[in-house]
């Protein structure tokens, strides 16, 4: 327990940028592989931080903030959808 207090803001950071950079692999690319592997590797890193969260709501309440806000940062990401033009009904030439 003595590593806990600076330890989960530092995985949570961690995993909210690797996060991003995979909910912005997936919303932004236009290679269907890559947009495969970026919603899987999101899915994967989301599943873990909240398995991670509700670890510490049992075990140390304290750092269950750092997760809460780190999984609200991949979740707004992930919603965060660009529109492309095919996507609203326009045709462009």
């Amino acid at each position: 327990m003595g590593n806990m207090p600076w330890l989960m803001p530092v995985l949570a950071f961690v995993a909210t940028v690797l996060g991003l950079m995979c909910a912005f692999l997936a919303n932004h690319s236009h290679c269907p592989t890559s947009v495969c592997w970026g919603r899987r590797l999101y899915l994967l890193i989301f599943l873990l931080v909240s398995v991670g969260c509700v670890t510490m709501a049992v075990s140390w309440p304290r750092g269950v903030l750092p997760s809460c806000l780190a999984m609200g940062a991949l979740f707004l990401a992930m919603l965060w959808h660009p529109a492309t033009p095919m996507e609203q009904g326009e045709v462009t030439a």
